[in-house]
């Protein structure tokens, strides 16, 4: 999304009135997901990933990762990153919303926020095979975890 010649002119009359309101000079980054990285025990992940649709704006200085632990806590600074994406380390809070931030230290609206749902595990595998080798193990695994 682009800014119009509407939005710049409210933004400059708010600036010109001399308020102490600052408008953000960047939109809000949107399409906001995750990924989870598995560590092969469900309970508890390596850590998250966080992706979205960067802004392109010559303002933009930062983004904000904000988090929160459970859905009565308040929204806490995560961290802070220049990429469009933010790796989260060890167990993952509950909830995720993005903030770009402009060169005056001004944050955007909020991103659209993510649950991380720990009940989209996979199945585990219907059977498990094992071969013993020579100084190995061959082991082999139904795949219905990935059936639609």
């Amino acid at each position: 999304m682009r800014p119009t010649i509407v939005g710049l002119s409210l933004a400059l009359a708010v600036a010109a009135c001399g308020e102490d309101v600052l408008a953000p000079l960047v939109f809000a980054p949107e399409n906001l997901g995750y990924e989870l990285e598995a560590s092969g025990d469900p309970d508890a992940p390596l850590g998250l990933l966080l992706f979205w649709d960067g802004v392109d704006e010559a303002n933009l200085a930062v983004y904000r990762v904000y988090s929160r632990p459970n859905s009565n806590a308040a929204f806490g600074l995560r961290g802070e990153t220049t990429s469009i994406t933010f790796h989260d380390n060890g167990i993952p809070d509950l909830e995720y919303f993005v903030v770009a931030v402009d060169v005056n230290g001004v944050e955007s609206e909020a991103s659209n926020s993510i649950i991380i749902d720990e009940r989209l595990r996979l199945d585990p595998p219907q059977s498990l095979v094992g071969t013993s080798l020579n100084g190995a193990i061959y082991l082999a695994w139904d795949d219905n975890a990935f059936q639609i």
